[in-house]
């Protein structure tokens, strides 16, 4: 990973100034892909464009903001703020509280949708972890209704949506019925098993992935009995 240099921006409603930190390069060595569509890559990690200013708690998108003076070096903030990563609730009161455009809405749907989850990667045994509140139910069932299942990317999106609403008819309904990507595959198998919780697919295995490593294991244990 090599970090780029450190923009500083003004809030247009308080004029705080705000430290945008950048990226030149990254790789995705370690990266946890997970079945709503978050991503956390060590080496690249994700520098989110909606955020919270630190002093009037104003929602920004950092590519709309002015800068207000030259480039620093990496983490020299001389003065400015970092700005505050919004959590679910404020997702949620943003949303409630502001008519936005189609596709700015989608991102924010999208984004909330992955702030909800976070409790739920912790792992741990199921029945700790928290159903969804009425506040998810509510931003997925919108977020749903945005997305085209004619557009493959989408389509797989609306169908781990169903999966996460526990409706897993809905969602199979919504996986290829001919060549299935290995998400589509990991959402099936976790349908059939009536499973609503997001889960990690970089580690995921899905029983065919079982099956196919339980053969390469004992062809490996037969090749060394045999020397």
């Amino acid at each position: 990973m090599l970090p780029g240099p450190t923009y500083i921006k003004g809030c247009p409603k308080c004029s705080c100034r705000i430290a945008e930190e950048s990226l030149l390069s990254g790789n995705n060595f370690g990266e946890v892909v997970w079945s709503d569509g978050m991503n956390d890559a060590p080496m690249l990690p994700n520098l989110p464009q909606l955020v919270l200013c630190p002093d009037c708690s104003t929602f920004l998108r950092l590519a709309d903001l002015d800068q207000v003076d030259s480039p620093k070096g990496f983490g020299r903030l001389e003065g400015a703020k970092r700005p505050i990563i919004p959590t679910f609730s404020d997702y949620v009161d943003y949303l409630s509280s502001n008519k936005l455009k189609p596709e700015r809405e989608r991102h924010a749907r999208i984004l909330a949708w992955w702030a909800g989850n976070h409790p739920r990667r912790r792992g741990g045994p199921k029945k700790h972890r928290p159903s969804l509140t009425e506040e998810e139910i509510w931003n997925l069932e919108c977020l749903d209704q945005m997305l085209d299942p004619s557009v493959e990317n989408e389509r797989i999106m609306k169908a781990e949506i169903q999966r996460e609403l526990s409706n897993f008819d809905v969602a199979l309904s919504l996986l290829s019925q001919s060549s299935r990507t290995r998400t589509e595959q990991v959402i099936e198998e976790l349908c059939n098993k009536c499973d609503p919780f997001v889960v990690d697919l970089t580690s995921y295995q899905t029983t065919l992935e079982k099956q196919k490593h339980a053969i390469v294991i004992q062809e490996m244990r037969e090749r060394l009995e045999q020397k």
